[in-house]
């Protein structure tokens, strides 16, 4: 493997049990194994966003309120994530 890439989805949103922290573990683990690491950031409103381009694609929880703030960009990222789900050697 080059390189693990992971795209966390609206970690300014989705952070309420500590889901950035267990991004950190996830890069913490991956350096103390050698296996070089990329985190992407997707927030709201990111158009340009290549959801192919990544071997993770990690969404946290959060309020009731942060969920229905970003819903309708969710919702609208779906047919690129099951693209990026189809496209993906290792499923």
């Amino acid at each position: 493997m080059e390189k693990l890439k992971i795209l966390h989805m609206y970690p300014n949103m989705l952070d309420l049990y500590g889901d950035s922290g267990n991004v950190e573990v996830l890069s913490y683990r991956c350096k103390m194994r050698g296996i070089e690491l990329e985190v992407s950031k997707h927030l709201i409103g990111d158009k340009e966003t290549d959801f192919t381009q990544y071997d993770i694609i990690y969404l946290g929880g959060g309020a009731d309120f942060e969920q229905q703030i970003l819903a309708d960009d969710l919702v609208s990222c779906k047919d690129s994530i099951m693209e990026a789900y189809k496209a993906y050697p290792g499923r």
